[in-house]
């Protein structure tokens, strides 16, 4: 039996999804101001959004591209932070104005630093405090392109090193689909350093129409994919206060990043499979990195309510599943490392059967009955954990990627190919699929990776003995895969 501690909790990627964190920043927003004589009221937190500066936003054109200089370029490496301050390019290897990725590649289609989205409501209240109407407006504007110039330094702490830590890490793992000719399909995806992504909610008087409060909010600590974009969301000062030694920046962990392409790789592939949202609900939805530390700052913020588990949130655990598989197999062994890394060790390693607690990742009758209760487990209840779609998405993961291994498909390359493969399928046959009730569902959605699996190795059907190890790792549905499989 698997029980939940409360250090295996898993929050993760790119994009997956759960949590909208967010950090006042305790001042006055736009040039809406109180009438004269009224009070603002602010809700300060300890933290707020730590926007990195962008440093070079006017440069000289040059012929050269930037992707050919960006190998391995990263911070967090062996699972050790690597302390350097800046990235130093004096070779003059470098000079593509807009740092994006060679036209060839058609990974990038290119970077901003600071998009702004803006959200204010307004609440009309009467004397008693009572909301008599409410207004909202949303405002977007775009954000400067992120450039690299010849001869300079980026440091650490800046806009355009977010944006090189990702590029380089989504570069590989394009190259790897084009490795096996799955490339073609792919669009470019926009990379979002630090955009800005704010709530205001704004209180005034119905009869005066004087402000009674301002409150501002921004979205922090997150990073995730969205419509052809891949967010990287800014940090918090509480959030690095809480994780303490242990604090990584989520730009420089390249199984992150990997991950959230992940996300459009599968809305490429299996385009059915994925639930549209709109960018405030997708943002509040994804927060599958830092989500756990706010719950245990908070935890009498995540009241209890009722859940109703469909075909789209079943998925939305196998695509989790799936970009976390992708990263693995797209990138190399150091690239891929989530040592050290605070709630991402133990837990989201494709290569590891066990939980950080040493538990066993298996997907039994315990798991499947959390999974799909209709009663939402508070936070410190015990197995609340297999609730999370990554939780689940990361124990369909490893034990699919274990029975790859030990059935004879072995190499990274081989394991991508029957994992697209599967995609194709469950895209083809989805209208079927779909009409299934959702425990029949999850085992179909399964058989169909088998299947894949199975052509890969060249039967028809399983031995005994495959159908042992399966049956080991999901033995929830053992009378299907011996019947079935």
């Amino acid at each position: 039996m698997i029980k939940k501690v409360d250090h295996m909790r898993i929050n993760i990627l790119i994009a997956s999804f759960l949590l909208l964190t967010l950090t006042s920043c305790g001042s006055d927003s736009g040039s809406d101001t109180p009438a004269q004589g009224s009070t603002v009221v602010r809700q300060t937190l300890s933290g707020e959004a730590l926007f990195y500066p962008q440093e070079h936003l006017v440069c000289r054109n040059s012929n050269s591209y930037i992707i050919q200089s960006l190998d391995n370029i990263f911070f967090h490496m062996d699972g050790a932070i690597v302390e350097v301050d800046d990235l130093s390019f004096n070779r003059k290897m470098i000079g593509f104005p807009e740092l994006k990725s060679v036209e060839s590649l058609r990974v990038v289609a290119g970077t901003q630093y600071k998009f702004e989205s803006e959200s204010t409501t307004k609440k009309f209240v009467n004397t008693q405090g009572e909301v008599v109407s409410v207004e909202v407006e949303e405002k977007e504007a775009i954000g400067q392109s992120v450039k690299i110039c010849e001869e300079q330094a980026i440091s650490r702490k800046s806009g355009e090193h977010v944006a090189i830590n990702v590029i380089s890490t989504l570069s590989k793992s394009f190259q790897a689909l084009a490795d096996i000719g799955e490339s073609a399909a792919m669009g470019e995806v926009e990379v979002y350093s630090h955009p800005s992504v704010a709530e205001i909610e704004q209180v005034f008087d119905n009869e005066t129409k004087q402000m009674k409060s301002n409150k501002l909010e921004y979205m922090t600590d997150n990073a995730f994919y969205y419509n052809k974009g891949i967010y990287f969301i800014p940090h918090s000062k509480m959030y690095i206060d809480f994780v303490g030694e242990a604090h990584v920046n989520f730009w420089e962990v390249p199984f992150i990043a990997s991950h959230e392409y992940g996300h459009m790789v599968f809305e490429t592939f299996f385009p059915r499979g994925t639930k549209k949202l709109s960018l405030r609900e997708q943002a509040k939805k994804l927060n599958c990195i830092s989500g756990d530390w706010h719950k245990r700052n908070a935890p009498a913020k995540f009241d209890k309510g009722q859940r109703v588990l469909t075909h789209e949130e079943i998925l939305g655990a196998f695509n989790e599943g799936f970009a976390d598989m992708f990263a693995y197999y797209t990138l190399d062994s150091k690239m891929v490392s989530l040592k050290n890394v605070p709630w991402f060790e133990g837990e989201r390693e494709v290569d590891s059967l066990l939980f950080g607690n040493g538990e066993r990742k298996v997907y039994n009758k315990y798991v499947a009955d959390i999974f799909f209760s209709t009663e939402e487990l508070g936070y410190r209840d015990e197995g609340s954990t297999f609730q999370d779609g990554h939780t689940i998405g990361a124990i369909f993961a490893a034990n699919i990627n274990d029975f790859m291994e030990k059935t004879g498909v072995v190499t990274q390359s081989s394991k991508l190919k029957v994992t697209i493969n599967w995609l194709k399928t469950l895209e083809s046959f989805y209208p079927k699929d779909s009409k299934l009730s959702t425990y029949a569902f999850m085992f179909r959605v399964i058989e169909r990776f088998v299947d894949q699996i199975k052509q890969e190795i060249g039967v028809t059907k399983l031995s005994d003995e495959q159908k042992n190890l399966l049956s080991h790792s999901f033995p929830i549905y053992d009378f299907e895969i011996r019947q079935k499989l």
